[in-house]
């Protein structure tokens, strides 16, 4: 297995105006004055007119890859911004956004999606004075966007991530983990087998969506790196067809182990 950067931009504009076009041609809407490159072909294509530049380009991804996509850029494509006027406003923002928030000593720790985050994800990093707030619904933004791939490539196995940096409890600084998925099973069980000295395993079961996340989220980079995209190769998944949203990862806080810092709340 390795991960592999897709794409470097100079500059957050020429990103911005890239990922315009390429989301804009995911979800089949008209995007005039898009930037001549293509995603999945990532050569430059300023002497080829507007008509070829659409003609299919052949992908990077190759059948049987896991594209992973950070949520800022996917946010960004469904305008899920916001210009905060004072700390009031963004505020209230958290508020609609979370099912559950409390003030903390430095952020506003939420409930969103039945994951606790800080801001209900809520983000200023690289936004150039406005608020990004993660996709409305990460499952169904990876299902199209994996539809749509598997349609225009025809790949018989394709696997999506929407990436997103979040915090453990008791453990400083951020991490990355995936708030949607789809082409793959985002856990492997290992109930019922047995150990290496032939004790069946009784609760044992592997995040592997998360892991495969926090592994590119650190190729892709979280500061000023404009890599936004990347792709695993090999990642010895079991590949689906079935919708995923995220049932087989989300815990009710009664039932987590961090559950007595929440449940008094909740």
């Amino acid at each position: 297995t390795y991960i592999m950067h897709m794409l470097i931009f100079p500059s957050l504009l020429e990103l911005y105006a890239f990922l315009l076009y390429f989301f804009c041609s995911l979800y089949r809407h008209s995007c005039v004055g898009a930037p001549k490159e293509v995603l999945l072909g990532c050569r430059n294509l300023d002497s080829v007119t507007s008509t070829e530049w659409q003609k299919p380009q052949k992908p990077l991804v190759q059948d049987g890859d896991i594209l992973v996509i950070t949520s800022k850029i996917v946010a960004l494509a469904e305008s899920r911004t916001f210009t905060a006027r004072n700390e009031e406003e963004k505020i209230r923002y958290i508020e609609a956004e979370s099912t559950w928030h409390t003030r903390t000593k430095y952020v506003h720790l939420s409930i969103k999606d039945g994951m606790p985050m800080a801001s209900a994800g809520i983000d200023e990093s690289n936004g150039d004075g406005k608020c990004i707030m993660l996709p409305e619904n990460s499952y169904e933004s990876a299902y199209h966007i994996w539809l749509t791939l598997r349609e225009k490539y025809l790949f018989a196995n394709l696997g999506i991530i929407i990436t997103d940096s979040h915090t453990v409890p008791f453990r400083k600084w951020t991490t990355g983990v995936s708030l949607g998925h789809m082409g793959f099973s985002g856990v492997k069980s290992y109930v019922g087998k047995p150990d290496i000295f032939g004790r069946p395993f009784a609760f044992s079961k592997v995040n592997i969506v998360d892991a495969l996340a926090t592994a590119a989220v650190h190729t892709m980079g979280e500061w000023d790196e404009c890599q936004p995209l990347a792709i695993i190769r090999n990642p010895h998944v079991t590949y689906t067809e079935e919708r995923q949203n995220g049932d087989d990862l989300i815990i009710a806080p009664e039932d987590d182990m961090y559950g007595p810092l929440f449940i008094s709340r909740v």
